[in-house]
């Protein structure tokens, strides 16, 4: 078993079909595309790679175990740190439920979670049954994950109480819900729940209330290997090129492209130039930056790249993903060379004059079926987005911009990171850079409408709650295109970040709607 790489005792499970003790990579179910564009890349969807599964050994273990604790209703609590999928595990498991016999909510804790809010998002997901009773509606079961468990702020007696309360409804069935007045009804019983959770060691609070974690049967989520990430990113890469032309040369490109990111993430994550620092705080890269890199290259249509430009692609998004977060010019000009390492490395039969020559940008907004392809020189750039700006100007405010190399530079970059699926930006230099002008000019260029809250000296947690909900009633309900704009002045209150961070995450703000404005929704 050599060619495995691992050969303990964790590696086999007993196989009650074969009655024998197999290997784990038995139950791996091979990587199929969940989407299959046509020929002439027809389809406007984008695969989104949060979404996908490629199971490896790993997760093939951690969701055995985790189906066998769930079928007899015992919690699982997933243990590591950022980027190593505890989150897409669990929800891939949780998707995997059987919709008739199961019901699942997902709640993200923060470190403004406190028992009351915890409660109150819990409790809308259950039904009045009889009495004191509640419980899921539909006669199923209910299950909750929750996800950062130790992120609670801990108080000065050391108690969490969201994590209080979740124990207290493991050991007993029940809460007291403080909004009912009648002191008999206060007491509710929640029957048919169970838990799942994960939680980074690294962050929030490094310990949890041990009568909770009694509770639970705790797995720790390593960082996959590097076969693992070869098998993940090389499956989704090869299920997206097969529809391509040529396809035999790009799937071996595949696979150097693969090796080449991975290899890309070891160098940055291990060099001393790009480690975190007190002026370089996220200066942390993980495999979602891998991801990020991938979800760039599976963007691109058939029949719209060359076999150069694909692997030009490859240099454009490492460059986006890894290089745009970088500070100043000696960890760029550091961070170039490296990329020109692996492309020397990985891509030696290409001339790499031409595989990094200038301008190395790529829109969707320049070809005509709108498609992900390369900007061939700043010329004609400049005469696409003049066109648009003189467009934006006739519909609105006029924006006075001057469109040099840099402006529009960043105008690509800004257009390409907010046409992206769950494409979010964080935009830093000192007042009057045209951070907000380029921005009104990329939303223009993806079609979106640009939302900003406007801050007066009695504007309150309450009223950006309305602003919010305005926003999700135009993007969720009548589905229009919006960026939400917000500027670091316009921060009066830090609590308001913890929206923001739901907003982000998981786009669920606890409470936001009243059950009777739900109705109107639905």
């Amino acid at each position: 078993d050599v060619e495995y790489g691992s050969n303990t005792v964790f590696d086999y499970f007993y196989d009650e079909q074969r009655n024998d003790i197999v290997r784990w990579e038995t139950k791996i179910n091979a990587y199929s595309p969940p989407m299959n564009l046509s020929s002439s890349g027809s389809t406007d969807q984008t695969l989104l790679l949060s979404t996908i599964m490629v199971e490896t050994s790993e997760t093939v273990r951690l969701l055995h175990y985790v189906r066998q604790l769930q079928e007899h209703g015992n919690p699982a609590l997933f243990v590591g740190t950022s980027g190593t999928g505890k989150t897409a595990v669990l929800k891939s498991f949780l998707k995997s439920l059987p919709v008739q016999d199961y019901a699942t909510a997902v709640i993200n804790l923060n470190s403004y979670t406190d028992a009351t809010t915890l409660r109150d998002i819990m409790q809308q997901y259950v039904d009045k049954r009889s009495g004191r009773n509640y419980g899921p509606p539909g006669g199923k079961k209910l299950v909750y994950f929750i996800d950062d468990l130790n992120m609670p702020y801990v108080d000065t007696y050391g108690t969490q109480s969201p994590i209080a309360l979740i124990r207290q409804h493991m050991d007993y069935m029940l809460w007291y819900d403080t909004n009912e007045s009648d002191p008999t009804k206060k007491k509710k019983i929640i029957h048919d729940c169970h838990y799942l959770a994960a939680m980074n060691n690294k962050a929030g609070s490094f310990t949890v209330n041990q009568r909770l974690m009694a509770h639970f049967a705790t797995f720790c989520c390593s960082t996959p290997t590097r076969d693992q990430l070869v098998t993940i990113y090389r499956s989704i890469l090869d299920g997206h090129l097969s529809n391509f032309t040529g396809e035999d040369l790009l799937l071996k490109e595949a696979k150097n492209i693969t090796n080449a990111t991975i290899d890309l993430l070891e160098t940055m994550a291990k060099s001393p130039k790009f480690k975190p620092s007190s002026t370089k705080f996220h200066y942390s890269f993980t495999t979602r930056d891998v991801s990020n890199v991938f979800q760039g290259l599976v963007t691109s249509k058939p029949d719209t790249l060359s076999h150069l430009e694909f692997v030009r692609l490859w240099y454009h998004e490492c460059t986006r993903v890894f290089g745009d977060r970088l500070v100043d010019q000696n960890d760029v000009d550091a961070f170039n060379n490296v990329l020109r390492e692996q492309c020397k490395k990985h891509f030696a039969d290409f001339d790499q004059e031409k595989l990094t020559s200038e301008p190395l940008l790529f829109g969707s907004f320049i070809h005509k079926d709108k498609a992900y392809t390369p900007v061939a020189s700043y010329d004609e750039l400049n005469k696409s987005l003049e066109a648009f700006l003189a467009d934006h100007n006739e519909n609105n405010a006029e924006l006075p911009l001057v469109l040099f190399e840099m402006a529009m530079n960043h105008v690509v970059r800004i257009a390409r990171i907010i046409s992206s699926p769950k494409g979010h930006a964080f935009l830093i230099g000192v007042g009057g850079s045209g951070k907000q002008s380029l921005t009104r000019l990329a939303s223009w260029i993806c079609g979106y409408e640009v939302f900003q809250i406007q801050v007066t000296r009695l504007y309150s947690s309450a009223d950006l709650l309305e602003d919010i909900k305005t926003l999700y009633m135009k993007a969720g309900v009548k589905g229009q295109g919006v960026t939400f704009m917000l500027t670091d002045s316009q921060i009066v209150d830090e609590r308001w970040l913890v929206y923001i961070n739901d907003l982000l995450s998981s786009g669920d703000i606890p409470s936001l709607f009243g059950e009777d404005e739900k109705d109107s929704i639905y």
